[in-house]
Formats: C-alpha cells, sequence, structure tokens
C-alpha cells in the first residue's frame, strides 16, 4: 500500500462553533485537537513544473469568536495569515477553509451557522485583494458549487455522507456526496466529483442523533404545545 500525506483542517464538529451555540469554541476542544491531530491552522509550500503553490489552511471556527470574547485566538490567526500572505514570495495562494466566505453574495449580511460573519469576512477580503490566492475552498454546507470573487476562484467541496432535503433552504449549486479534485499548476483547476458506490444520506432522518441538541428542542416543544 501507498501512504498518502494528509493535511487537515478542523469543522465545527471537531472544535466547536460560534459563541452561544451548544457547543462553542473554547480552550479545551483546540487543545483536544492539537494535541491528538496538530496544527488547526498551518501552511504547506509545494512546488509544480508550471508553479510554485502556498497552501494555507484555516480554522474557519475561530472567526467570530472575537465578537464574544477577548477573541485572541481568532486574532492571532490574523496576524499569523498576514505574515504567511506576506512572506510567500513569488508563490501562489490556495487556502482551505471549513466555511465559506459567504452562501449567496459576497456583501451578505450575517448567515449565522453557514458562512463567515460580515466583519471578519471583510478582513479576509482585504487580505485576499493584495495577494495572489488564487482559490478559497471550502465545505460545510453540503451543497456542492463553483464561482469566483473577484480573481479568486470559490468551490465548495461536498460533504462525504449527508444531503440536506427540506430541513434547511435551498443553496447555490448540487446536492451530491462525494469530493473535489484541485489540480495545480499554472494555475488551478478544481473538479467535483461524485465518487461511485456512495450514498447520499439524508441528514433530515437522522438529525437528532446528529445533532442531540434539535432533539431537546423538539422535546421542548411538544411539551410547550
Amino acid at each position: 500500500e501507498t501512504s498518502v500525506p494528509m493535511l487537515i483542517i478542523p469543522g465545527n464538529h471537531d472544535v466547536g462553533h460560534l459563541p452561544g451555540s451548544p457547543q462553542p469554541v473554547n480552550e479545551e476542544r483546540l487543545n483536544r485537537w492539537r494535541d491528538m491531530v496538530g496544527r488547526d491552522y498551518w501552511f504547506h509550500d509545494a512546488d509544480t513544473d508550471n508553479g510554485n503553490w502556498r497552501f494555507i489552511g484555516l480554522n474557519a471556527l475561530l472567526f467570530g469568536q472575537g465578537d464574544d470574547s477577548d477573541g485572541a485566538e481568532e486574532e492571532a490567526q490574523f496576524v499569523w495569515l498576514k505574515e504567511v500572505l506576506e512572506g510567500r514570495g513569488d508563490r501562489r495562494v490556495a487556502m482551505f477553509s471549513h466555511k465559506p466566505l459567504f452562501v449567496d453574495e459576497p456583501q451578505e449580511g450575517d448567515t449565522g451557522y453557514w458562512g463567515l460573519r460580515p466583519a471578519q469576512r471583510g478582513r479576509m477580503y482585504d487580505l485576499i485583494a493584495v495577494h495572489d490566492v488564487a482559490l478559497f475552498a471550502s465545505g460545510h454546507l453540503h451543497w456542492a458549487w463553483e464561482g469566483k470573487h473577484e480573481n479568486t476562484s470559490l468551490v465548495w467541496g461536498p460533504a462525504a455522507a449527508f444531503i440536506i432535503d427540506t430541513l434547511e433552504r435551498e443553496m447555490p449549486g448540487k446536492r451530491l456526496v462525494g469530493a473535489v479534485v484541485h489540480e495545480f499548476g499554472n494555475t488551478v483547476k478544481s473538479t467535483i466529483v461524485a465518487v461511485p458506490g456512495m450514498v447520499a444520506h439524508v441528514i433530515d432522518d437522522v438529525i437528532e442523533e446528529v445533532y442531540p441538541q434539535s432533539a431537546k428542542k423538539a422535546e421542548a416543544n411538544e411539551a410547550a404545545e
């Protein structure tokens, strides 16, 4: 067997989510990830025959933490990101984030659970604008989609297990389970693929198992009735 190197970034089921959510990001969850996996944000330089790249992995769950706390972890990542971008030399940049920059349009308001909050999104736009960021790749939404913002390609990777039926509103893109293949050379070519044999399970059917707080809400609603 041939081993394949992996670079991993955390999602909300790994390190928690926004302040006030049932499982917010906290020191315990961050330290658990860092002890078991390693860094929660990182960069990796890769050279190809046609171009040199700097891959940047972000901990998107830190974005928004400063809105309701001292924001030290969030600010540390922004300081680090600025340094990593300024030190890229002539390398092009591909960023990887669990959460997308936006859902429907670049200047939208706060989408809560789904996208980056406007203040943090704006800071990301400022950094992306002055550096050669060719790709911003994300997941989280359980939808597959390709688009652009200014000169940056945006790609939402599909989930590997669940699609969403009517539990949430329609979003841009397609419902499928699979992956995204990114090919890096002079530029980047991204291909969304549905993997043969993978079953598109519907998360609506098991939401109370995947998100236990949904069961608690359902019980509270029944009691209120």
